[in-house]
Parts: structure tokens; sequence; C-alpha cells
């Protein structure tokens, strides 16, 4: 029932008006609105009040890059996404070298959604960590069985053909996360952030497979390649790093014989050596380190991660983190216009709502990793 121009009521059975409504028309009109309140905002004081789209999205720029870099001194800065509230300013997360400054993103991947805010949370501190100067490698394993011609596996290309990150060859996982548990337990590790692309895929992680490396080995009976001159230089950085410092049976690394063993003392003690790991998952049940016969408690998940983005989720999930009333995962809106995501910071019991960053193209990192 319409009642004056701009208002709608709404009747009850009883006769009374229950509630009211404004409403804008659409096309020329509303755009003349918003351009009037627009320009009585530029003259005089708001009250705090902003007109927004629920289908605004937001691409990675140069100023998201500027302003990562005045966050967190000295420390590794990464953005998921641009923050919804009234300053709209990118959602800042630093990584400090204290026990576990970690980050986990978790959701349902089907349609790209959880990679896509992966690969940018990687460009961002990739790009902030050059902006301030930082040495810092960016390693990445990636276990998703996607098809080639998806766009982050470009992304990734172009970032390794740049000597921005390494991506690691399913053959040499095992023999990367034993050298970093080394460099970690002997105190020389090179500060680095470790992303893990599908975690649930990562085959040797879920049937927690034996590292089968010795120590004393050659390097080419150690990561599978028949000649030294087939070794990358990253390669060959890293297996002289890993012959050169002995185990020590004091340093726990006697307990580190499979690829659950080597990552969990990679989350607990890497981060006070600056070795932060960015893990991609789809469901918690698939967390193959603490799972204990199907199921994995918020206790394990916040002991390795204080920074958790979480986008459209079961309900399960959302039940086994114990997330503030407040926070729905599993009502967000599995659209790539209106996707939105959850950032909970579990040291803080704090959390913001933010709208993920698009995948950016290869020419645009090119900018922003000047």
């Amino acid at each position: 029932m319409e009642k004056g121009k701009g208002q709608c009521y709404y009747q009850g059975a009883d006769g009374k008006f229950m509630f009211t409504f404004d409403y804008i028309a659409k096309g020329e009109q509303q755009d003349s609105l918003i351009e009037k309140a627009r320009q009585k905002a530029d003259k005089y004081e708001t009250n705090g009040q902003i007109y927004f789209s629920g289908s605004l999205q937001y691409a990675m720029t140069g100023d998201t890059i500027d302003a990562l870099a005045t966050k967190g001194r000295r420390y590794i800065v990464a953005s998921p996404g641009q923050s919804i509230a009234i300053s709209q300013t990118p959602l800042s997360i630093v990584l400090r070298d204290e026990a576990g400054e970690n980050m986990l993103l978790l959701g349902i991947n089907d349609k790209q959604y959880v990679t896509r805010t992966t690969i940018n949370t990687l460009v961002s501190m990739i790009a902030s960590a050059r902006k301030k100067g930082l040495d810092c490698q960016f390693v990445v394993i990636d276990c998703l069985k996607c098809d080639e011609e998806e766009p982050y596996m470009h992304i990734l290309d172009s970032l390794e053909q740049s000597g921005l990150c390494r991506i690691v060859a399913p053959r040499q996982r095992k023999q990367t996360l034993y050298s970093l548990c080394k460099d970690i337990a002997a105190g020389t590790a090179r500060p680095t952030v470790l992303v893990i692309l599908g975690e649930e895929t990562f085959r040797e992680l879920k049937f927690d497979e034996s590292l089968d490396i010795d120590a004393n080995t050659k390097p080419n009976e150690t990561n599978g390649m028949s000649s030294a001159d087939n070794m990358s230089f990253d390669d060959a950085l890293a297996m002289m790093n890993m012959l050169s410092n002995p185990v020590n049976e004091t340093d726990g690394l006697k307990d580190i014989k499979t690829v659950a063993s080597a990552l969990k003392y990679i989350l607990e003690r890497g981060p006070e050596n600056a070795v932060h790991t960015v893990m991609q998952m789809d469901r918690m049940d698939n967390y193959y380190i603490g799972n204990e016969n199907g199921y994995v408690g918020a206790k394990t998940i916040y002991s390795h991660f204080a920074h958790i983005i979480l986008l459209r989720s079961g309900e399960q999930d959302v039940l086994n983190l114990r997330l503030p009333d407040e926070i729905s995962p599993a009502a967000l809106e599995d659209n790539a216009e209106r996707l939105r995501a959850y950032y909970y910071n579990e040291s803080g019991n704090r959390y913001s709502l933010l709208t993920p960053y698009v995948m950016p193209s290869i020419e645009q990192i090119d900018k922003l990793t000047r």
C-alpha cells in the first residue's frame, strides 16, 4: 500500500500500520539523489552514515601497499581485502615474530574464492615487504588439484619467474619442510612465509608419510635429482643449509620423522624464528595435524593460527571454532559480486567483516611489486 511519494506503509490484518520504509527508484533518479547526497557531504559535516552498495568490489592498488607498508614496522603485513567500515581501509594483518602468528584461510572452495583470497594475501605480503625493504622468502606448496587454466596458476608462475616466490615441486615437499625444521632448530632460518594451498589435498600430509631423509646423504640422493647440474639455485641453497646443520638430538628434531610432525614443528616453533605459515583449507575436519578420530578442536586450531580468515563455511566448522555469536560464515553469500569474509583474531577476540579483493592481473601485480 503506497501512501505518498517515497514511502511505503505495511498494514496488518487488524488494520493497524505495522511499519513504514522509504524507497528510492532505480535509474537516473537514484543516481541523481546519490550525487546530491555526495555533494552535501562535501560541504557539511556528516553524522557518520554512508551509502553502501553490497555489490561493491575492490582491487588491490598502490595505495593499498603504501598503507600496509606503514604497519608493523619490521614485520610482514598481509591484506586479504577491504574492511567494511566507514573508513573503508585495507584490512591489515601483522605477522609478528611470536608464537601462533600464522594465518588460516578457511572456506568452501568450489568456486576458487578461497584460493583467490589466499593469492591476494600472498601478493600483498610480497609487495609490502618489498616496499619496506624486508628480506623475506616466500615459499609456496600448491596441493590443489585444478585445471591448468586456473588464473591463480599463471599468477604463481609469474611470481616465480620474477624471483618473488618459489613454488615447491611435489617431490621436493618433504625436503623443503625438513630443511625449514633444521634451520629453525639451529636458529639460522631466513625470514620465510610458507604458503600451503589446499591443505586438504596435501597427500603426503594426509597419510603422514615418512620424511625418508638422511642428513648424511648426498644432495642428489635426497632431492631425487640425477645431477647437481639440474638443481636450481634455491634448491641447492636449501640442500646446503640442510647438510650444514646436523641434527641435534636436544632440539627435538629426533621426533620429526613424518610430514605431519615436520609441519607441526614449523607451525609451533617457526613464528618465533620469523618463519610464518599461511594455510588454505576447506573444512576443519581436514586439518590433519592434531586430528583425533575425525575431530579437530578449537584449542588445536588457535594454538597454531592466531589469524583466521573465514569465507562461506559449514555450520560444523563454526561450532568447532567456538566463534562469537555475531560471526556467521555459513550465511555468507557464494557470489563473486557480493563476496564477503570474516577476519577473526583469537588473541584479541575481535573480528571484522571484509570484502576480499578481486583476482589481480599479472600486469597489476607487476606494478604493485616494483
